[in-house]
């Protein structure tokens, strides 16, 4: 393979392989899996760090949405992912440490402003 005529000498860069566990899935359901977005509507459980960016069926990367606030966040709308990064900020810090695992510390901070528009307090 070349890059720009020269020889690609780089490493491999596969993704690490991703945990699975259908019973984490099974248990949010088990619960009772309510919007998390305050409509009150039954929803599934949602990848938080969606499945094709490294995100794994670990209970922090869970939440629940009702079917319309999950196409939403599918389809980037700013309001509705506003509306989960602020859930998250107060109700489910476990899951921004987990996003802050999965992407370095830096990372994650920038993906959670990215993608939630969530600014986090700097680090003390």
């Amino acid at each position: 393979m070349t890059l720009d005529g020269e020889k690609f000498r780089g490493t491999d860069a596969k993704a690490a392989k991703r945990v699975k566990n259908p019973k984490a899935i099974e248990g949010v359901h088990k619960k009772g899996c309510y919007c998390v977005l305050n409509c009150g509507v039954k929803g599934e459980a949602h990848h938080v760090l969606f499945k094709s960016q490294g995100g794994d069926d670990d209970i922090a990367n869970l939440v629940c949405l009702c079917p319309v606030h999950h196409a939403l966040v599918h389809a980037e709308t700013t309001p509705t992912l506003a509306l989960l990064g602020e859930h998250l900020l107060l109700e489910r810090p476990d899951t921004l440490d987990y996003i802050k695992l999965q992407l370095g510390e830096e990372g994650g901070r920038e993906w959670l402003a990215r993608k939630l528009r969530l600014v986090l307090p700097p680090q003390q």
